[in-house]
């Protein structure tokens, strides 16, 4: 082991020949400082099996939980872009063709929305928004996507939607999560439009 060292040290002093004088110097330094003795790799032939075994292990310890946490970043964050892709997939349902918001999108737009409860058809666009919604509502629980995020996306459709909730359906213990999550957006979003522009960029991302 020693020579096996010291023919490797010989060798980094031929390589450091053609090097910068200061790279040299301070090898040369380290090198004869106290000669090969003092290096550390010298003394691994003092080294006992167990203090080898005990090395290992660490070594396989540390290995082992290096991959354990980079597993479970990637996990994480497959799983936060799931929840995100499943929000947005909800979101898009929402402003389907022939539903409710799409329908109405320019009653919403001039803040005219109103509901027809003798026309039935229409009725039940509104009531399946409304199941739409709590899914919404079910992801944004489990904290599928940030709620600055949701504020920006929903909230203004929420403050419209929430105008022509009947009080029956606000007594509908059915409809507690769905209204309960509407009145949260709408009421970030009056507050996020009392912010500057500035302030307002970090709901964009």
């Amino acid at each position: 082991m020693r020579k096996s060292l010291e023919a490797g040290t010989d060798h980094c002093l031929r390589t450091t020949r053609s090097a910068p004088p200061i790279w040299r110097d301070h090898f040369e330094k380290i090198v004869f400082s106290g000669g090969l003795s003092r290096y550390p790799l010298a003394q691994v032939n003092n080294i006992s099996s167990d203090e080898l075994r005990n090395w290992a292990t660490v070594l396989t310890a540390s290995v082992a939980l290096l991959v354990f946490l980079a597993n479970s970043f990637l996990l994480l964050r497959n799983r936060r872009l799931e929840n995100v892709s499943r929000f947005i997939e909800a979101h898009q349902r929402l402003f389907a063709f022939g539903g409710f918001i799409a329908r109405n999108m320019a009653a919403i737009e001039t803040g005219s929305l109103t509901r027809d409860r003798g026309d039935a058809q229409m009725e039940a666009r509104f009531h399946l928004m409304l199941l739409e919604i709590e899914r919404l509502a079910i992801l944004a629980n489990n904290d599928a996507v940030p709620r600055p995020t949701q504020v920006y996306m929903f909230g203004w459709y929420a403050r419209d939607i929430l105008t022509v909730i009947t009080e029956r359906e606000r007594n509908n213990i059915s409809w507690e999560l769905v209204l309960g999550y509407l009145d949260g957006l709408a009421k970030d979003y009056t507050s996020y439009e009392s912010l500057t522009r500035k302030q307002r960029a970090r709901f964009w991302r």
